[in-house]
């Protein structure tokens, strides 16, 4: 197949593209310069991209965004940069392809943002869509234009909703933050109580969806949770990531709620799972791996 992986420069979009590039034809696309004499790549703006150019150009079977932002507080500083990163530069993307090649299908990574703060666990697909955040209404909004897409001309598009990501790469969010404070005071402070869930799923997993998504999609405008089904605390997280650093500093919570947070998050993963999905990379192993990467680009996080 020829795929074009848009945000490839990115913390999925890069391990995507290294997952796909032995089986197909593989284009990328970022905001970033390519490297020297780099095949297949394609630069475009990140305020007003030029997608036609790909399009027109390209006879490709699919389109995979890994691009916007991803960021639940600067999304609440900066609204309007969130809504064009991860809706209108969505809705460019979806009208190029139903301009200048139809047949190509997309598929969009969206989020559990979308989900809100369910008053129950796990939630499907079906589940009541309440935003807490811009940026959780920004990825609604742009699976509202691949819905659209769908049903107004026939495009053959897919959202992916991906729950808590981690993995070696990462260089914010809590394993990030986590680690720096480890290194730091005597005495560690995190928001919340510690009971707060999220279900994670490490990078490599979430790339073997993305891929089964591809295969197993019936692409009708179709949402999918990409996620491993599994509730783990803040705390429990924190204790993982304590050992893997061979550290006995104390952490505490100070109870503050940060805004835009959920308090609970689990997906039923049965769509998914009916793909052929399963988890590979289990949670101790991943924050493991975590902490060996940071020692390996860091030393030590400051």
């Amino acid at each position: 197949m020829r795929i074009l992986i848009v945000g490839a420069r990115g913390f999925i979009g890069r391990r995507l593209c290294a997952l796909l590039r032995s089986d197909h034809e593989i284009y990328t696309c970022d905001v970033v310069p390519g490297e020297p004499g780099e095949k297949g790549y394609f630069q475009v703006q990140p305020s007003v991209p030029d997608f036609d150019r790909l399009f027109a150009d390209l006879a490709l079977d699919f389109c995979v965004n890994c691009s916007g932002a991803a960021s639940v507080p600067d999304s609440f500083t900066a609204p309007l940069r969130d809504f064009s990163l991860n809706t209108l530069n969505v809705f460019r993307l979806a009208d190029s392809i139903r301009r200048l090649r139809p047949s190509c299908g997309l598929v969009n990574l969206s989020s559990a943002a979308v989900y809100g703060n369910p008053s129950c666990v796990p939630v499907g697909e079906d589940s009541t869509l309440l935003p807490i955040s811009p940026y959780g209404n920004h990825k609604l909004m742009a699976e509202r234009i691949l819905e659209e897409h769908h049903r107004f001309f026939a495009m053959r598009t897919c959202s992916v909703r991906i729950f808590s990501a981690y993995g070696e790469g990462l260089r914010k969010q809590v394993l990030f933050d986590l680690s720096s404070k480890l290194q730091g005071n005597a005495t560690v402070e995190l928001f919340g109580t510690g009971l707060e869930t999220r279900d994670f799923i490490h990078v490599d997993d979430i790339c073997r969806a993305i891929v089964l998504v591809l295969q197993r999609s019936t692409f009708d405008g179709d949402v999918v949770n990409v996620a491993n089904g599994k509730q783990v605390s803040i705390a429990t997280l924190a204790t993982l990531l304590s050992t893997a650093w061979g550290t006995t500093r104390e952490i505490r919570f100070s109870g503050a709620k940060r805004e835009g947070d959920p308090l609970y998050w689990e997906a039923d993963i049965s769509r998914l799972v009916s793909y052929g999905y399963f988890q590979t990379v289990e949670m101790s192993e991943g924050v493991a791996r975590y902490v060996e990467w940071i020692k390996r680009e860091f030393g030590a996080v400051q």
